[in-house]
């Protein structure tokens, strides 16, 4: 089973003083508006984190999907309190590569898709000028664990946009941990991912690029 985070995902996460210096870097955002299914965004610019920051930037993570959650109408401490009755890795199934691995469509959490039950959130990894500079398995292992293990079904996608080739190898060490979870995750340009924000959306992941 993966380590906890060394700081600590239950209780709450830093508040907004913990994480400014992060948050003014521009790494990541949660976007004032909600994609097309009504679900709060959250975006990651990958050419902004680099790996000496992974400490501050793991912080910021786990503060802006608090804030996600919250608006979702749930408390993060609630949610993450409820995951530790949970295996921290789901069971073994097909690892997606490409979009689902499949040629499929992803899929969210609760099924049929992304209609689901449970009110989620979006994640959007934003790679456009991501270089070898960038590279950092151990942050992205971590948010994929936040997304999927500490606040299970509350992450209904998470895409990866203009992803280059440079990165394949590292999701391909990532993917095969995720289990019935490797169906959440796809690979878009920004026309797909146009699909998904609208075009307020679309603003609002250009805003700050």
């Amino acid at each position: 089973m993966p380590a906890p985070p060394s700081h600590g995902l239950c209780p709450r996460a830093d508040g907004l003083a913990q994480v400014q210096g992060a948050l003014s870097q521009g790494v990541a955002k949660l976007g004032d508006e909600r994609d097309v299914f009504n679900r709060p965004v959250i975006f990651i610019r990958a050419r902004r984190h680099f790996p000496g920051n992974q400490a501050a930037d793991e912080r910021l993570a786990v503060y802006l999907l608090e804030r996600a959650i919250e608006r979702l109408g749930e408390e993060g401490e609630q949610v993450c309190a409820r995951s530790r009755d949970r295996p921290l890795r789901p069971p073994p199934s097909t690892v997606a590569h490409g979009r689902d691995g499949e040629g499929r469509s992803p899929r969210t959490a609760d099924e049929p898709g992304p209609a689901s039950r449970a009110p989620q959130v979006l994640g959007v990894f934003d790679m456009d000028g991501f270089t070898a500079a960038n590279v950092d398995p151990g942050f992205v292992r971590f948010v994929v664990d936040l997304f999927f293990v500490y606040y299970p079904k509350r992450i209904g996608q998470v895409v990866f946009v203009n992803a280059p080739w440079l990165f394949r190898p590292v999701w391909a060490g990532i993917a095969p941990g995720l289990g019935k979870y490797a169906r959440l995750v796809s690979f878009v340009d920004e026309g797909e991912l146009g699909a998904l924000l609208g075009e307020e959306g679309m603003r609002g992941y250009r805003s700050g690029a």
